[in-house]
C-alpha cells in the first residue's frame, strides 16, 4: 500500500488536519454469499444452476474492474452534544458520533472508492438486456467497496493504537441520525478528487461505489472494534444491514 503526503494544489484546503494520506493497492475481499445475500437470496442452500452460472461469470471477471483507492485526513476535532467541532470551524452534525466519539480529541475523515470500471459494466450488461447479471456485478461493486471501507478502517485503528490512541466506530452521513447534507462537510475537509471521486448537486458521490465515512479517535475512547457501523443505524430493514455471524 503506497502512503504519501499530499501536494497542496487546487483542492479544498484542510485547515487543522495533522495528515493527509493517499491510500491504494488496497486489498478486496469479497464473498459469494453476501452477494447472494443482497439479491435475496437468504436461507438458500442451493441455486438454480444458470443463477449459479451467471455469479460464477461475473465473479471471475470482476476484479479486473477494480481499482481501490482512498484519502484520509485527521484533523483535530472537539466533541459537542450533538455535534463535532472541526479545527476548521466546519462542524459534523452526528448524535450518534458524539455519543459514540464523546472523548474524542481526532477525527479522521475518509473516502473511498474501487472507480468507476464497475458501474460502467454495469450499465453495458443492462443495455445488453443481461439484467441478472447486471444486479449480480452491482451487488459484487457494493460488497467490494465495503471491504475496501473496512480495510482503510482497520488500518486507521491500527495506526491509532500505535500512537497511544483508541478509535471510535466509523459512521457515515445519510445513516442513523446524521443527515446526508454533511457528505459536504467531509468534501470539503478531504480532497476526494485526487481519488476521483466527486459530489452531485444531490450530494451523492460519483462514482456510486464509493463510501464516506468519519472515525473518533482519543486516548479516553471506550474499546471499541470500530468495525460495525450497522450498530448505530435505525434502518433495521436496510438490505445492507450486516448480519450476525452464527457459529459454525
Amino acid at each position: 500500500m503506497a502512503d504519501m503526503e499530499l501536494q497542496p494544489g487546487p483542492q479544498p484546503s484542510t485547515p487543522g488536519a495533522l495528515t493527509v494520506q493517499l491510500l491504494d493497492e488496497i486489498p478486496v475481499s469479497i464473498d459469494k454469499q453476501e452477494i447472494l445475500r443482497l439479491q435475496g437470496y437468504h436461507g438458500k442452500r442451493q441455486l438454480d444452476q444458470p443463477i449459479r452460472g451467471i455469479l460464477d461469470e461475473v465473479f471471475e471477471d470482476c476484479h479486473r474492474l477494480f481499482r481501490p483507492r482512498a484519502v484520509c485526513v485527521q484533523t483535530e476535532a472537539r466533541v459537542l452534544r450533538k455535534s463535532i467541532r472541526l479545527a476548521s470551524g466546519l462542524s459534523l452534525r452526528s448524535p450518534d458520533g458524539a455519543t459514540a466519539w464523546h472523548s474524542a480529541d481526532r477525527i479522521a475523515a475518509v473516502v473511498c472508492t474501487i472507480g468507476p470500471a464497475l458501474e460502467r459494466r454495469v450499465s453495458q450488461l443492462s443495455a445488453q438486456g443481461a439484467s441478472t447479471a447486471a444486479l449480480m456485478l452491482d451487488g459484487i461493486g457494493s460488497v467490494a467497496v465495503e471491504s475496501v471501507a473496512d480495510h482503510v478502517n482497520r488500518r486507521i485503528c491500527r495506526d491509532a493504537a500505535h500512537q497511544g490512541l483508541r478509535a471510535g466506530p466509523r459512521l457515515s452521513p445519510g445513516y442513523g441520525a446524521w443527515p446526508i447534507e454533511d457528505q459536504r462537510v467531509i468534501f470539503t475537509v478531504v480532497p476526494a478528487r485526487r481519488i476521483g471521486v466527486r459530489l452531485n448537486d444531490q450530494g451523492m458521490m460519483i462514482p456510486m461505489k464509493s463510501v464516506s465515512f468519519c472515525i473518533g479517535l482519543g486516548r479516553d475512547l471506550p474499546e471499541d472494534s470500530g468495525t460495525d457501523p450497522c450498530r448505530y443505524c435505525n434502518l433495521k430493514s436496510c438490505r445492507y444491514r450486516r448480519q450476525p455471524r452464527t457459529a459454525g
